[in-house]
């Protein structure tokens, strides 16, 4: 009778353990892996019930995952048997090569889905803009972007850093090479998370369930998934920053910091939030704290009110446009702005996926103080979102700060990995295959036959095309957006007068013979017509 019992209870067991791994697979594979192709046409047709199912999958995955592995670790007898247990175990015996596999499966996961984006021409304005001035830059026209109106591009935003993506972006000149840079850059940052959890005592097994939390985190996959951005290639310098600055290896922090420093200006206040960080943990390095201090000032300024306007011809923008605008208004609108339901909804949706243990770790919280003020103070809606790249500066830090609240953690230490697990999960959205498949089904002849013609546009022609068409002509000088309409941008007169103009039925906005007979009276002839995709070019006197 008591092994009957034993055999019901491990039978009831094994159930379970399959269960779990057909909902896993069904969750990672968006259920292509497991049912009819008549299933999979009703998801297409209706995607809203492939997400409420996928999402199902995933708690229901968890929920199950979990109680079976509190389960076998509570019957001894369920736990020598028990293949989840020994999966796990792994994460303790082979932790590198879980990390290592995680950075090349997560690498290439994410690279497939920003290509498939970027070929359904979902890709936009950003990449368009960072395409041209890295291939501009690798020939000779340093960071020059006709469309923010012919400036150079570090007039707008000072971002040195693309510099050195030009050198790759030399020998294969295509954007999907630096969404693929992009893609690869994040997946890099499960090394130093792994390394900073282990330097913080935790055992091997933390350093993979973070790692896994970080490839799951909504905020890292909608920013690399979205268009190009030198702030997101540059995360794993934040992440390699503080693990130096931890182990007082204080000169090759200060050499990554200065790295991250070249991505965007607005790094300066991140690494003001370094050296604040630095001089609380007087142990680590005083000296260190003070010079980032006195050093991310110093730059902040140079840069907003000399190099800037010196490069734009105009002052630094997004300052004024933004926070020196609520000096004006007071104090009322401000705190409206301030206490609003976007702002909670934004927090919960940063700090939740790891069970809001950031909170408890209230020193190194400080490095998420300068983007998360930034994102909450801005007047542009998009930075409370996490669908773009604004939460690339704070991300590192949410982890981070983790980490070293759950250092300090020493009872109930499982229950705390559940709880981070758990909501992980929960709050990853969809797997990465759903928006995958969304972007799949969009790319048809037609699609491929407009890309196919776009890239075989000669460079030396000047352009104007739609928003997201031009990324995928944008190695050339003189690009510009048909609808912009702005005077220094789309409605300049270079812009006007491109050598070439790129138009699609399916993309105008307004009427169709409206825009073509407005070509024609400006001097445009028809050069190319494909199914209401149409060349025009400029008819020279």
């Amino acid at each position: 009778m008591e092994n009957k019992a034993r055999a019901g209870k491990l039978n009831a067991y094994r159930t379970g353990e399959v269960v779990f791994l057909l909902l896993v697979v069904f969750y990672f594979s968006g259920g292509l892996a497991l049912l009819p192709a008549s299933w999979i046409a009703v998801f297409d047709a209706t995607p809203i019930i492939h997400r409420k199912l996928l999402a199902f999958a995933a708690g229901a995955a968890v929920t199950l995952g979990l109680a079976l592995f509190e389960w076998a670790h509570r019957d001894r007898e369920l736990g020598n048997r028990s293949f989840l247990t020994r999966i796990i175990g792994t994460w303790k015996s082979a932790s590198t090569p879980w990390i290592a596999g995680s950075f090349v499966f997560f690498g290439s996961w994410w690279t497939a889905s920003s290509l498939l984006r970027h070929f359904a021409f979902k890709t936009g304005f950003d990449m368009a803009i960072f395409t041209q001035a890295v291939w501009n830059t690798t020939q000779g026209e340093w960071f020059y972007s006709s469309i923010k109106g012919g400036i150079c591009l570090l007039g707008d935003h000072f971002a040195p850093l693309l510099a050195l993506l030009a050198l790759p972006y030399r020998i294969w000149p295509e954007p999907g090479l630096l969404l693929a840079i992009q893609a690869f850059a994040v997946a890099s940052c499960v090394f130093p998370l792994a390394r900073i959890v282990r330097k913080s005592g935790q055992s091997p097994s933390w350093a993979v369930l973070y790692c896994l939390a970080f490839a799951l985190y909504l905020p890292v996959r909608n920013a690399v998934r979205f268009d190009f951005h030198s702030e997101v290639v540059a995360m794993p310098l934040l992440f390699w920053a503080f693990a130096f600055l931890e182990e007082k290896k204080t000169m090759l922090a200060s050499i990554f910091l200065a790295l991250a420093l070249t991505a965007k200006e607005n790094m300066a206040t991140v690494a003001f939030a370094f050296g604040l960080y630095a001089c609380l943990k007087r142990e680590k390095a005083l000296r260190f704290g003070i010079f980032w201090i006195l050093t991310s000032l110093i730059y902040f300024y140079a840069v907003v009110h000399f190099f800037i306007p010196k490069l734009s011809g105009a002052p630094y923008f997004y300052l004024e446009g933004n926070f020196t605008e609520w000096l004006r208004a007071g104090w009322a609108p401000l705190m409206k702005h301030l206490f609003r339901s976007s702002t909670f909804s934004y927090l919960a949706k940063i700090y939740g996926p790891l069970a809001f243990t950031s909170v408890l770790a209230p020193t190194s919280l400080i490095l998420t103080i300068p983007t998360l003020t930034q994102n909450i103070l801005a007047r542009n809606e998009m930075t409370l979102s996490i669908f773009h790249q604004y939460t690339a500066t704070l991300t590192p830090f949410v982890f981070i700060s983790s980490v070293m609240a759950l250092a300090k953690v020493r009872s109930y230490r499982r229950y705390w990995a559940y709880g981070i697990l758990l909501t992980s999960v929960l709050m990853s959205g969809v797997s990465e295959v759903y928006p995958m498949r969304r972007q799949w089904i969009t790319i048809t002849p037609r699609t491929m036959r407009v890309e196919k013609i776009l890239r075989t546009i000669p460079a030396e022609y000047s352009l104007r095309t739609h928003e997201l068409y031009a990324p995928h002509a944008a190695n050339r000088k003189e690009l510009h957006i048909y609808e912009n309409n702005h005077p220094k941008e789309g409605g300049s007169w270079k812009a006007q007068h491109a050598d070439m103009v790129a138009i699609d039925r399916q993309l105008l906005k307004g009427d169709l013979d409206d825009a073509l007979n407005a070509l024609k009276q400006s001097g445009y002839k028809i050069d190319f017509e494909d199914d209401g995709f149409y060349i025009f070019k400029k008819s020279r006197a």
